[in-house]
């Protein structure tokens, strides 16, 4: 459903989640499901959409960290701060 093109840019087929989210609304009886099935579609989205965000955010923390490191801007103390308080996060 979601791939990169040849650029690397995100391609996601609409057609084919709407077709499997249609599936999942077709098992619903009455509007009370319906309304109760995208209650918890939305909640796993939002909960997984901010998983997601706060592991690229540790990750392009480390990754600034190291090109800091290897040009030599941030200071020892504050470098070894850095790496324990991302460890500290992913707690």
């Amino acid at each position: 459903m979601l791939k990169r093109n040849g650029k690397g840019n995100l391609n996601f087929d609409s057609l084919g989640f709407e077709l499997f989210v249609g599936g999942l609304f077709d098992k619903c009886k009455n509007v009370q499901e319906l309304e109760w099935l995208e209650e918890r579609m939305v909640e796993i989205i939002e909960i997984t959409e901010e998983t997601y965000e706060e592991e690229l955010e540790v990750e392009n923390a480390q990754k600034l960290l190291r090109l800091s490191i290897l040009h030599r801007r941030v200071p020892r103390r504050c470098q070894l701060y850095c790496i324990w308080n991302m460890g500290q996060r992913n707690m």
